[in-house]
């Protein structure tokens, strides 16, 4: 840990040493002292744990050894059942999978079901020049891993004039590219461990995202998992969980990295097979500096496969439903229309002790947008099930090669997480990760989000928020503004620093610290001739233009470098919550009494707020020269250069 994370944590605990409850204080405590307590110690933990380190070696390192050691466990597994029961969940999940891809006489995941979801995804890809959609397919020697995916695509793409002529003048001018596999590489994950990504080639990416396309769909067919509002849905189980006791979450460790072959091979039928291993990559290069071997994978995809993460929502999904099955119990999916009405429900509202009566029967009719929630949840290793088809969900799971994650599994007590979301006796006490604290948009997002915390949880974080606030300038913006554009703050207390003003028409000026990513004019030969292997194919650019992938004729690829700049921006609803149904009455006047005590903390040497106010006046003064002038209206917020 730097100097830097030492300081920052250094003041955290200053902070939340006057929070937190001494040990001469009586106990029990009432629910809400006890909710802002654990409150308290998850952000103590949480804080600094994303927090990307300077020197990432060591990480990378932890990250590349867990992989071998999961790619050799997948080697190694077969089917070992421990007794006659477990053949009979092995038959059941084997007959729900199948569920997914036969309805009637309908077969899916067939080439034509592929071939129409053909799309590449937003990160980097075995030759290509850039990331984005043209590049990636039009602009690029074609990589794949076998000549038979390239036949298939041709022949996908031949009833598509436009694609065809798109593809038949790039081969003419750039050819194509035969790999043996993927190309590992790591991202930030945890300060003191990576996480592997595999850069697939390009043309087993759009394969596998066909793929994705299909396990998708019939998921939602016939489970009603939709990936839009599954984590919403998922999230609420796990509040419901933690008020009731009726839910267990479990969580998976390297579960991406965990699904072999040989299990892929026992559990879906035989054409999923043929398609799932025909896409993926069957081998991985790993970095130079760290041996540069090609490492043969037995995991039939990792993280970077499109298809990984909807194969494993199938897979677990599939053993949740054996279990309740096995168990009597039955599932309500989300889709459902009958939902059985709530028994008993525990209130808590005095204290911390569960209702020693019965436990929830079944959901009553709740919702998450328009969607039910049902009475279980999968989403990526995410799993929420019935208290009592626990245990014989992980025991599933660990026969399948699975591990499961004892720290982020919870089936007793008051706490359950899913989905990114942490609940507390149905309190929200989720911490606050900062991953990066290396520019002014970092600064200001962790601000804002350590505020959120202090508001929600009524604790008060001064120290903190001030030092972070020292390394930034003062911009206050309205609380419907993004995060990274400056510190949230009410319209009163936002307003002493001048760095605000009212136009004509009611609206309120002010300055945002705008982040924007490069974007080139595809019409502009000067401009777009910057881009890294560009040479236009104007069959290729129309097809992107009809994908959406061309927006105003601009190609923004993700990985080249971002500007920021200060701009002019104006409000006419400054102090509108945009949360603010899902928080309590009370959020708006605490947000402002909280925005009184960091605006004095953050700014005890007045510096910043001298500063603004001088240009506030400087500003008046500009706009009393235009109007005596008989000019038009300079902008206030625009200071003029010295000399004009």
């Amino acid at each position: 840990m730097d100097s830097r994370s030492m300081n920052l944590h250094q003041s955290l605990l200053d902070d939340l040493s006057k929070a937190l409850p001494t040990s001469g204080e009586v106990l029990p405590p009432t629910l809400r002292e006890a909710v802002r307590s654990y409150a308290c110690e998850n952000l103590k933990r949480t804080l600094l744990k994303k927090l990307k380190p300077k020197e990432t070696s060591e990480a990378d390192k932890a990250a590349l050894e867990k992989f071998k050691r999961k790619n050799s466990e997948c080697a190694s597994w077969v089917w070992s059942p421990t007794c006659p029961r477990d053949e009979v969940l092995l038959n059941t999940v084997k007959g729900i999978i199948e569920s997914y891809f036969f309805s009637g006489p309908d077969m899916h995941l067939t080439y034509t079901e592929i071939c129409a979801g053909f799309d590449q995804g937003p990160g980097a890809a075995i030759g290509a020049p850039e990331n984005d959609f043209y590049n990636k397919l039009f602009n690029s020697k074609l990589s794949y891993t076998s000549s038979s995916l390239y036949e298939l695509y041709v022949e996908a793409v031949r009833n598509n004039p436009a694609w065809f002529e798109a593809e038949s003048n790039r081969r003419h001018h750039l050819g194509v590219q035969t790999v043996d596999g993927s190309r590992l590489t790591f991202v930030p994950k945890y300060a003191d461990i990576s996480r592997v990504i595999c850069v697939e080639p390009i043309l087993n990416m759009a394969f596998q995202k066909g793929i994705s396309t299909v396990l998708k769909s019939c998921l939602k067919r016939r489970t009603g998992i939709d990936f839009s509002v599954q984590p919403k849905r998922n999230s609420e189980l796990a509040r419901i969980g933690s008020e009731s006791g009726s839910f267990a979450t479990i969580d998976l460790e390297s579960a991406s990295d965990s699904i072999s072959t040989n299990l892929v091979r026992e559990l879906f039928p035989r054409h999923v097979v043929r398609w799932l291993e025909f896409a993926r990559s069957p081998c991985t290069t790993i970095p130079k500096k760290y041996g540069g071997e090609v490492v043969e994978l037995h995991m039939i995809s990792s993280m970077g496969n499109d298809y990984t993460f909807p194969l494993q929502t199938m897979i677990f999904s599939a053993i949740v439903l054996a279990a309740y099955k096995v168990h009597g119990i039955k599932p309500v999916n989300p889709r459902d229309s009958k939902v059985p009405s709530t028994g008993m429900r525990n209130s808590l509202k005095n204290g911390l002790t569960l209702d020693p009566g019965p436990l929830i029967d079944e959901l009553d009719r709740r919702y998450v947008g328009k969607e039910r929630l049902g009475n279980w949840g999968v989403f990526g290793d995410d799993i929420i099930c019935r208290r009592e088809a626990y245990d014989t969900v992980v025991h599933l799971l660990t026969l399948f090669g699975f591990t499961v994650n004892e720290l982020k599994s919870f089936n007793t007590g008051l706490f359950r997480e899913s989905c990114g979301t942490d609940w507390f006796c149905g309190q929200n006490v989720r911490g606050v990760y900062i991953q990066a604290l290396d520019t002014e948009h970092d600064v200001y997002s962790a601000i804002n989000r350590l505020v959120r915390w202090g508001v929600r949880h009524d604790v008060l974080l001064p120290r903190t928020i001030a030092y972070l606030a020292e390394k930034v300038k003062f911009l206050p913006i309205p609380l419907e503004e993004q995060d990274i554009h400056g510190i949230k703050l009410p319209y009163e207390v936002a307003s002493l620093g001048r760095s605000t003003l009212r136009n004509g028409t009611g609206h309120t000026l002010y300055r945002i610290w705008s982040v924007r990513s490069r974007s080139y004019d595809v019409h502009d030969p000067v401009r777009v001739s910057k881009l890294r292997g560009w040479r236009e194919n104007p069959a290729g650019l129309f097809v992107s233009a009809l994908a959406g992938r061309l927006r105003d004729g601009r190609i923004t690829p993700r990985l080249q470098s971002k500007s920021a700049r200060c701009k002019v921006v104006s409000s006419f609803c400054w102090d509108w919550f945009p949360t603010a149904r899902t928080e309590r009455s009370e959020f708006h006047a605490t947000y402002i009494h909280h925005s009184w005590i960091y605006f004095a903390s953050a700014s005890q040497d007045a510096a910043d707020i001298r500063r603004s106010v001088e240009w506030g006046n400087h500003c008046r003064r500009l706009q009393r020269r235009g109007k005596s002038a008989g000019r038009k209206k300079a902008n206030p917020l625009v200071p003029r250069k010295p000399g004009s």
